[in-house]
């Protein structure tokens, strides 16, 4: 395998490969009969802290911390601080990197990540409720809701969610108010109530 990668690629790793490299090693092996087996549905990338990466992408666009949120601009980003051209070719050792530079955008916007003293089976909780803080923070700086509003009649009178308390709240019904949230982050940016920094 090792020379046949470096015959038809000059490549010692498959994770130095470009994409061009790697369609050309699959066509060889192809031709030599090697049949990839179908996809089952899942991403490629599906491993524990891919899985955490694109969740925190996900919610960083939900913040106005990044313009794109989408999986093409994860890999982009994922490219730039792993050096490898798929986040799935990546040295699984490696996706803290990917990780913690996330994690500094979000404490850039005031996102805290910080899970010290925090129990594991409710760091996602705290984390979902901490994004929802910084949300509310940033729409309160925008003008785009009133003073006294809350989170939870933030929701409502955007989304038309209701959730009673973001501390006692399921992890859905705290996605729910994110996603709104995130919608109304994204409109007034729109509008010009703030800017969103681009990393």
């Amino acid at each position: 395998y090792r020379g046949i990668l470096l015959e038809q690629t000059k490549c010692a790793s498959l994770t130095h490969c470009s994409d061009e490299q790697v369609d050309k090693l699959l066509k060889y092996f192809e031709a030599r009969g090697f049949k990839p087996m179908p996809s089952k549905g899942k991403r490629a990338a599906d491993h524990p802290g891919a899985g955490k990466a694109r969740a925190l992408w996900i919610s960083l666009g939900q913040l106005g911390a990044i313009e794109n949120p989408s999986e093409k601009a994860l890999e982009a980003f994922a490219r730039r601080q792993l050096h490898c051209d798929k986040l799935q070719w990546a040295d699984q050792g490696l996706i803290y990197k990917l990780i913690e530079a996330l994690k500094a955008i979000a404490e850039r916007h005031g996102w805290r990540q910080s899970l010290d003293g925090i129990d594991a089976a409710g760091a996602v909780l705290v984390l979902k409720r901490r994004l929802i803080d910084a949300q509310m923070i940033k729409l309160r700086a925008a003008d785009w809701v009133a003073a006294e509003w809350d989170a939870p009649r933030a929701a409502r009178e955007f989304g038309g969610v209701e959730v009673r308390s973001i501390l006692s709240a399921s992890l859905t019904d705290l996605d729910q108010v994110a996603q709104v949230l995130g919608v109304e982050i994204a409109a007034a940016k729109a509008a010009g109530a703030f800017q969103c920094t681009t990393t």
